[in-house]
């Protein structure tokens, strides 16, 4: 999600919403705030986390997203250092992942001459992750 109007467009879709007065009732929020957030406010954590959760999007995500988007420049530089560094987290988490399951047990297959194709194993996960 880019914006504040992706997590809003979401919600509305996932929730078959007609309107956005519809949405805010459904958040328990006036039926102009929506206006109120194109003209430059923000929502708090709490109805960021309602959103999120219509929108079906990682309750986390959205608390990070909207600081970043709240941030003065300066500190938005901050969370996106934050957001790339959970990332790259949880690839190298699912990279060792990958690697405990094809490597437990010797589950090596065999190539043609009879040796163990690490090489094919290790082509296969660098696709997963590129």
């Amino acid at each position: 999600m880019n914006n504040l109007d992706d997590y809003i467009s979401a919600a509305m879709k996932k929730n078959n919403f007609k309107s956005k007065r519809e949405l805010c009732r459904t958040l328990g929020l006036s039926p102009n705030i929506i206006t109120t957030y194109k003209n430059g406010s923000w929502p708090n954590d709490e109805t960021m986390l309602k959103i999120a959760d219509l929108a079906d999007v990682n309750p986390a995500k959205a608390i990070l997203d909207l600081n970043k988007w709240r941030a003065p420049d300066v500190a938005k530089s901050i969370y996106v250092q934050i957001e790339n560094a959970i990332s790259k987290g949880a690839q190298i988490l699912g990279l060792a992942l990958i690697l405990s399951g094809l490597f437990a047990g010797n589950s090596f297959a065999q190539n043609t001459s009879g040796t163990y194709d690490l090489m094919s194993k290790t082509d296969y996960i660098l696709s997963l992750l590129l």
